[in-house]
């Protein structure tokens, strides 16, 4: 990327947090979603005061993990977090942590996620009794589980020392980098018969989008007043 010019490289930035701002709207209804916060270097500011900004915008995005609202459902496999910490899910490509605490009882009886991972407890999977239901799950503010009085075990919550710092891997799924580990969260707080919200704000996402849009614009216009090529404009659209 090094041949494209500041005001190409600046159109490549825009157009990515065109996708971030897309991406957080169509998941501003999904449990747990936390928005994926596009921020921009001082260029942007420079360019909106009408100033040179000859370096170019350059986009760095990360994760926005405040608490999204907790509403009530009622259903007794609905678990929220109130306060810090994750969930733990364990895949096949590794524990990943989630905010999204929407469960179900598979077959087996296992506590697993709507894709079919095994929620994690502290002591392994968390296993229902062959006569208990799912109507028969309580689980604690402290995450013990427990069917019809008999104690089944505690759900694993961790947290990081530095949470920003965990990936994004899909929709409400978080990996940690190698060497951040996870240690077991305090002072935690799980919410029965909730759901935590995802923390997008629609009419703020449309506000940036609407920014973001404009900007393009005004780059793409000093493109194409400063003589650029065609085949520039297409490698930033491509790359």
């Amino acid at each position: 990327m090094a041949d494209i010019n500041p005001t190409a490289s600046s159109l490549q930035a825009l157009m990515q947090q065109y996708e971030t701002i897309t991406t957080n709207l169509a998941n501003a209804s999904t449990v747990g979603y936390k928005r994926r916060a596009g921020t921009f270097s001082d260029a942007l500011d420079e360019q909106m005061a009408g100033q040179d900004a000859s370096g170019g915008i350059q986009q760095l995005t990360g994760v926005d993990l405040t608490q999204g609202s907790l509403t009530s459902t009622g259903s007794a496999l609905d678990l929220a977090l109130d306060g810090k910490g994750f969930f733990v899910v364990e895949t096949p490509d590794g524990e990943l942590y989630t905010r999204c605490g929407s469960v179900r009882v598979n077959p087996n009886g296992r506590l697993v996620d709507s894709a079919g991972n095994t929620v994690a407890g502290e002591g392994g999977a968390i296993v229902m009794p062959p006569s208990s239901t799912s109507e028969d799950l309580s689980v604690s503010p402290d995450g013990s589980v427990s069917a019809r009085g008999r104690v089944l075990g505690r759900l694993r919550v961790v947290d990081f020392e530095d949470p920003t710092a965990l990936e994004a891997v899909s929709g409400t799924m978080f990996r940690a980098p190698e060497g951040i580990e996870a240690s077991p969260a305090e002072k935690i707080n799980v919410r029965q018969g909730y759901r935590e919200q995802s923390n997008v704000n629609v009419v703020q996402e449309m506000v940036d989008l609407i920014t973001v849009s404009r900007m393009y614009e005004m780059n793409y216009a000093s493109m194409k007043k400063s003589g650029e090529t065609t085949d520039q404009l297409l490698r930033v659209a491509l790359a």
